[in-house]
């Protein structure tokens, strides 16, 4: 195999196992509480063409008489869940670790690496129909 084919490869897997990540985390996820956009952090990385953009988000919530304050994890800008600061939105928790969230808005992170999974599988494919 040539060193092109081994790189989209691993590509293909990394973007899987992110996919499967994800899948996992909101797979404990099973009960729903109100919780408060407390802060919304956007950074960015990169320079240039390369900048890349994204978004976490801290909730603030209760659950059990006890009072949470938990951060979504880092997701792109365009697949980030779009809310405001101060509003109130459905989150689920893992009842054994309240502080696992799963922002229902970010099912697009899924799909997201699963379409560049696709992406980097159909470059794949086309490398070896050469």
């Amino acid at each position: 195999m040539s060193g092109r084919i081994l790189v989209i490869l691993a590509v293909f897997v990394l973007m899987l196992f992110f996919a499967f990540l994800t899948y996992w985390k909101k797979r404990g996820c099973t009960e729903t509480v109100r919780a408060r956009v407390a802060d919304i952090t956007d950074s960015s990385s990169g320079y240039g063409r390369r900048r890349s953009y994204s978004r976490r988000v801290t909730y603030e919530y209760e659950y059990g008489g006890i009072r949470y304050s938990a951060r979504s994890e880092k997701a792109p800008l365009f697949f980030a869940p779009i809310h405001e600061e101060g509003t109130y939105v459905d989150i689920q928790l893992d009842p054994s670790d309240p502080q696992n969230v799963f922002d229902p808005m970010a099912k697009w992170i899924i799909i997201n690496d699963l379409i560049y999974a696709a992406i980097a599988l159909a470059v794949l494919i086309f490398a070896f129909a050469k």
